[in-house]
């Protein structure tokens, strides 16, 4: 990344950039979100979701969406942030002991800080034998073979 240093481990003081990417078999990001007086918090994150898997927390308050500062927009305006962000969202997020540390020095939370720790959705591919898309297959006859190895059988309900 071009902004600051991104480390893969990190102390309990470092904020996160987590880079969520979109899964074919999930619906929507896997998380929610709140609004209390002091910020946008992370209200629960889906088991096994693409947020689960950028290491989005219950908890977390989100600094910045797609690197824009959201900390004095509304919850509609985050919202509509976010579900214009399409099949990946970039949050700036730091958990309960970074926030109150950054607080209590004064330190401005960016995306552009020093130590950010990164992280993006493991990638998620279909499972075997699953097709989305039509192809197109090259088969030879073996020599004494009589067909190709199978057969194709109408479908009468459609």
């Amino acid at each position: 990344m071009s902004k600051g240093e991104h480390t893969k481990k990190t102390p309990a003081l470092c904020a996160r950039l987590c880079d969520i990417v979109k899964w074919y078999d999930f619906d929507g990001y896997g998380f929610t979100l709140s609004e209390e007086s002091d910020g946008h918090f992370i209200a629960n994150v889906q088991h096994n979701s693409p947020a689960r898997s950028a290491m989005l927390f219950v908890n977390d308050r989100i600094v910045e969406i797609n690197d824009k500062n959201v900390e004095k927009k509304s919850k509609q305006e985050v919202l509509a942030e976010i579900m214009a962000s399409g099949d990946e969202i970039l949050l700036l997020v730091v958990g309960s002991t970074a926030d109150g540390h950054f607080k209590r020095t004064g330190m401005t939370i960016t995306s552009s800080m020093e130590k950010i720790m990164y992280r993006r959705t493991h990638r998620r591919l279909p499972k075997r034998n699953t097709c989305f898309f039509p192809r197109e297959c090259c088969m030879t006859r073996w020599e004494g073979f009589d067909g190709y190895g199978f057969e194709i059988q109408p479908i009468n309900d459609r």
